[in-house]
């Protein structure tokens, strides 16, 4: 790419990813891919996500510091049908991922692909924390984490969680938030969703499930909605198996579409 040509957009890249990569890092260009890569449901509960397991059993963190930190997990799961194992929690609302090939917590490889259960610029205060352990949701082995007391506005705060789990299907929940709050969503830049981006030459290939809030203010109310995803295939391919002379069959066999199988690397002579 020929950079002296190149227009940066540093506005639209700090909002597209906050808390995740610095501006200087970010190509104008996005382009976005209509597949479908999960189903969306939406459903309101009283308790929280992680039931009474949460205050049995999870050994939950304390996270202050507006920025982020980094965990592995003990599982692997797929996002959009590659296979992870490693997260970015931001005190922004987004949660970085990482494929499983990689061992450290350096910020290049998540800055396209992240979970945003509600992102925005986001502020803690003495009584916000964010936390986050091991659960289970509905039977299922996930990981958790809470971001509690978040300002978002003016005089509005909030407290939110996220299920990752390793079936693959992503879970959010909202609490402690006032009903007409929901109304100031659009006006202050939050948004909600999965995203999922392929760097190529001379742009980025987007491929979203982005929770749609218009519809949201029209039909429900904020306070206890969940929102699930469910992943539409059991696809889940991992760098190794990507470039193994077995890519083609299982991609066939399982429908994979988003991520396309390697040559096989030489064998050193």
């Amino acid at each position: 790419m020929d950079r002296r040509r190149q227009e940066w957009d540093d506005r639209r890249c700090f909002i597209t990813n906050i808390g995740i990569r610095t501006v200087d890092q970010c190509p104008a260009q996005i382009v976005g891919v209509r597949q479908k890569y999960y189903t969306q449901t939406m459903y309101h509960q009283t308790e929280s996500l992680f039931g009474h397991y949460a205050s049995r059993y999870m050994h939950l963190l304390e996270f202050k510091d507006p920025n982020s930190i980094h965990i592995r997990l003990p599982f692997k799961f797929a996002f959009f049908q590659e296979e992870a194992n490693s997260l970015l929690i931001s005190s922004n609302g987004v949660i970085g991922i990482s494929p499983s090939k990689y061992n450290t917590s350096g910020s290049e490889q998540v800055m396209y692909k992240y979970i945003a259960p509600f992102k925005g610029d986001l502020k803690f205060g003495k009584e916000g924390a964010i936390r986050h352990g091991d659960v289970e949701i509905d039977g299922n082995q996930c990981y958790g984490i809470e971001w509690m007391n978040a300002q978002f506005s003016f005089n509005e705060f909030i407290s939110f969680e996220c299920g990752i789990c390793a079936n693959g299907s992503i879970f959010f929940n909202y609490r402690n938030i006032n009903n007409y709050a929901i109304l100031e969503l659009d006006n202050i830049g939050i948004t909600i969703g999965l995203w999922h981006g392929l760097t190529k030459d001379e742009f980025v290939e987007m491929a979203a499930e982005q929770v749609d809030i218009p519809a949201l203010k029209a039909n429900l109310t904020m306070l206890g909605l969940v929102v699930r995803f469910s992943p539409l295939t059991k696809c889940s391919l991992s760098n190794t198996c990507l470039t193994s002379p077995e890519c083609p069959h299982y991609s066939s066999l399982h429908g994979c579409s988003r991520l396309s199988c390697n040559e096989p690397s030489d064998l050193p002579g």
